[in-house]
């Protein structure tokens, strides 16, 4: 019915090596929103096709105020690529580094 399977070793799907680099976050009182901006570097020597940068604010608690995400196409090998994401519905007055938390989710060819 299936035919033969075919095994492959956890390691074969590696998560591709992405780094994030000089991210700044302000808060945009007047409309009620985290903007948070910074690069994304693929680090690996494969062309990856799609790559979101996934954005979730916290207060100073822990607790999420919202997300968002960015998707940035067709990075290559070795390439820095900037991004910015909004979060929308933040009303905290003041944001720095450690309300932001980013993740990165890469598809490779």
């Amino acid at each position: 019915l299936f035919g033969e399977i075919s095994w492959k070793p956890a390691d074969a799907f590696a998560v591709p090596p992405v780094g994030i680099r000089q991210v700044e976050a302000r808060i945009d009182a007047a409309r009620h929103r985290a903007i948070v901006t910074g690069v994304a570097v693929n680090e690996g020597s494969a062309f990856l096709p799609r790559l979101e940068v996934n954005v979730l604010i916290v207060d100073n608690f822990g607790a999420h105020l919202g997300a968002w995400r960015t998707v940035l196409d067709d990075v290559s090998a070795g390439e820095s690529r900037m991004f910015q994401v909004e979060v929308p519905g933040i009303t905290i007055s003041s944001l720095d580094r450690n309300h932001v938390k980013i993740f990165i989710e890469a598809e490779r060819e």
